[in-house]
């Protein structure tokens, strides 16, 4: 491994994470920013072997004890009712916030939307992370 002195931050960083910061910062270039966000899963499970996998035994546990709730004839798991709305929320995706705090390091919240859109398009793209069945 090898430690280098970045002179713009002032602060020392091992080899694998400038390569990673390249990384991201080339993909960025591209204008896709789904590529950006699956560098970034890609490094945390490269990074974090464990604690990923415990991530997806964990949200594989939160699906099966999710209480149910029926909206007109159909039963969803995940949803609730915003009572002070009157409107009805969803557990869309959930992923670990390294991956969210990655993403946002690139990204500010006027270069990249974290909408329902977003989460949606994200719950497709990387199931492992989909709490709600159909999004």
């Amino acid at each position: 491994m090898i430690i280098a002195y970045d002179a713009e931050t002032g602060r020392y960083a091992t080899s694998e994470l400038l390569q990673l910061v390249n990384a991201l910062l080339k993909a960025k270039k591209k204008n896709n920013p789904w590529d950006v966000v699956d560098l970034c899963i890609k490094a945390f499970k490269d990074k974090y072997p464990t604690r990923y996998d415990s991530y997806i035994i964990r949200l594989k546990e939160v699906k099966e004890i999710q209480k149910k709730t029926w909206v007109g004839k159909k039963e969803f798991r995940g949803v609730s009712k915003d009572k002070i709305n009157d409107a009805y929320l969803a557990h869309t995706v959930d992923f670990p916030a390294w991956i969210m705090g990655l993403i946002r390091k690139v990204y500010n919240t006027d270069e990249l939307k974290m909408d329902k859109e977003f989460f949606r398009e994200f719950g497709e793209r990387h199931p492992e992370f989909k709490i709600l069945e159909v999004i």
